[in-house]
């Protein structure tokens, strides 16, 4: 195939995610509209694979192929891939190859280009990780700074760029005031008068996002002071008397931005930034937390000049930070918070209802997760779980859909040994094993928290587990990789015994049951492990038989999925588990809800949303 068909194959599997359903329309036409799609989905994802190994992998495999034709071709590939209909990860493969290549070639002014396309694309993939150290490609940049004045306009904008691009950095907050100060220093001495309306665009954006990493830095100390911690010892503290002027200077210049003629043309999302003023104004100790509340929550209101990003940061972001701050850094009772809180989450998820066209995009989905992570520091978990819950079908109706039939098949297996073996889940959660004897809607309480939060790291990575145009690229794979281990950077609410389990669950569901391979990497299984063991065949069995709604699924069916089990006892899964599921009420009982309840699940999610 021709790789300028690429396009057109991403612009029909968006379509195909735009496919309206009926509430009128039956459980037949659902489930049939359904299958189509993932079958149409299959058939992009399989024209994609193929033009991505004879136009890039081919490259990666054998660097030395790239000539001056296969750039030309290359670059006019690129071209399509950025944009609103464009594949980021695919844009970054082929950047990365460039890099490679003029480096190698000694082309000083096209690898500063590269390295600029690199730096956004890798930030874009993996800014939103919590333990993100920021991109190694503004760091590449450096090493060119002194041959700013040197280089041609389109190199010197590219160097900019990327250097500004330098303070993001998720795991260390307070680095992006750190670099601030270095960028700052360099800008001041670069004489570029031609470059005037870029300099002011781009570091504009650059003060902007070193004052949003300062004022989370900021946020997560006063808690810590709440909570009674050392925070000057911290590594990551930033003495607020000391850098009380540049935060104000950031803060007056995101101001100053704001208010201008040029505001949209420079600021990315009008809300965010107002927010970050406000926080900065509290943090300087210019207003209180009574006005900075106010504030916010004015911020929440829509408006019709807003666009669709800043329609979801109204919704979400701001409200997210409400409930942030109202927990983390208010003096205010606790009922009182308590009961604002889930006021809050319930009035953001009756709004969603109405922006769910919004969301399905890596910034809006984040949107959402900050109102998870903010919701879970105060709502009790029972609550925590409904608002997961109800993000989840806005978020990834497919995510939502798979959660449920992992519970139900949870469920089957559960019933099943605590009715024949219950000593099996002695010690799980902490209790004995004759409290699972005798309490079994305990028992299937807590697994069916396991079972709907085991994936619930994934909405770090909403966009590539939505994403199978094509198969997954290493870079989107490292972050799903990290899936299972994003429990505790979403919940941040009181541990118990039970909410270990929830944990480990989460966290371990594919470590291999010998833990030998699998992730995470150097994973141990804990007591809580029987239930772990019930999960990951549970997660493996959904997966792997879904042909209607997952088009990556392999639609297997049960025979397959027993005796791949068989193969794998006691090696990736549990060979006690592996056995019970040859038990004729078992597959019975799984046999319906693959082939029914799958169905029901996905009928009521599709037209009741």
């Amino acid at each position: 195939m021709d790789y300028k068909e690429y396009r057109e194959l991403l612009l029909q599997y968006r379509e195909l995610d735009k496919t309206p359903f009926d509430p009128k329309e039956t459980m037949e036409d659902v489930i049939g509209k359904l299958i189509h799609i993932s079958s149409e989905k299959k058939r992009i994802k399989t024209a994609c694979n193929e033009i991505i190994e004879e136009y890039i992998k081919k490259y990666e495999k054998s660097p030395e192929l790239l000539d001056s034709d296969s750039e030309k071709m290359l670059k006019d590939f690129l071209s399509t891939l950025v944009g609103e209909v464009g594949d980021t990860p695919i844009a970054f493969l082929i950047s990365k190859l460039f890099l490679k290549y003029y480096r190698d070639t000694g082309d000083k002014e096209r690898t500063i280009i590269m390295l600029e396309y690199c730096s956004v694309f890798d930030i874009i993939i993996k800014e939103h990780l919590d333990d993100y150290a920021g991109s190694e490609y503004p760091r590449m940049a450096e090493k060119y700074m002194e041959d700013f004045d040197s280089l041609s306009e389109q190199a010197k904008r590219s160097l900019f760029n990327s250097l500004m691009l330098g303070v993001v950095n998720r795991k260390d907050m307070t680095y992006g005031l750190r670099k601030y100060k270095e960028i700052k220093s360099w800008v001041k001495s670069i004489n570029w008068p031609e470059g005037k309306e870029f300099i002011d665009i781009q570091f504009a954006r650059c003060r902007e996002n070193a004052l949003g990493f300062t004022l989370e830095a900021l946020r997560r100390e006063e808690y810590a002071k709440k909570k009674g911690e050392k925070v000057s010892e911290s590594e990551y503290f930033i003495d607020i008397e000391k850098e009380a002027p540049f935060i104000e200077e950031l803060m007056r210049f995101t101001e100053e931005t704001l208010e201008s003629e040029n505001s949209q043309k420079t600021i990315t999302d009008r809300v965010v930034a107002g927010l970050y003023c406000v926080q900065a104004a509290y943090h300087l100790g210019k207003i209180t937390m009574e006005e900075l509340l106010k504030k916010i929550d004015e911020y929440s209101e829509q408006r019709e000049d807003y666009s669709a990003a800043e329609k979801c940061s109204a919704l979400f972001t701001a409200n997210a930070y409400y409930i942030d701050y109202l927990c983390k850094c208010s003096d205010y009772d606790q009922k009182y918070v308590l009961d604002k809180s889930s006021e809050i989450v319930d009035k953001v998820l009756a709004g969603a209802k109405n922006m769910e066209e919004y969301l399905g995009n890596y910034q809006t989905n984040y949107c959402v997760l900050m109102l998870v992570n903010s919701a879970s520091a105060v709502i009790n978990f029972d609550a925590f779980k409904t608002t997961v819950l109800k993000s989840t079908v806005y978020a990834n109706k497919a995510l939502y859909v798979h959660t449920m039939m992992v519970k139900e098949l949870c469920f089957v297996l559960l019933d099943y040994i605590l009715e024949h073996d219950p000593k099996y889940f002695d010690n799980v959660a902490g209790h004995t094993w004759e409290e699972f004897r005798d309490n079994h809607d305990e028992a299937k309480e807590l697994m069916e928290k396991c079972a709907l939060f085991h994936d619930i790291g994934k909405y770090f990575c909403l966009d590539y587990v939505s994403n199978s145009s094509r198969n997954l690229t290493d870079d989107e794979f490292e972050v799903i990789k990290d899936h299972p281990a994003n429990f505790l950077k979403i919940y941040q609410g009181k541990m118990s015994r039970e909410v270990e389990c929830v944990h480990d669950c989460a966290l371990l569901h594919h470590l291999w049951y010998n833990e030998t391979r699998g992730y995470p990497n150097g994973g141990r299984h804990t007591y809580n492990k029987p239930y772990v063991n019930i999960i990951s065949v549970a997660d493996s069995i959904d997966a792997a038989t879904d042909n209607i709604g997952r088009p990556y699924g392999q639609g297997k069916n049960l025979d397959d999925m027993i005796e791949e089990f068989d193969s794998m006892k006691d090696t990736r899964y549990s060979g006690y588990i592996c056995d019970i599921l040859s038990e004729g009420e078992v597959r019975e009982k799984f046999e319906y809800i693959l082939n029914t309840r799958r169905k029901e699940i996905y009928f009521d999610i599709y037209t009741s949303y």
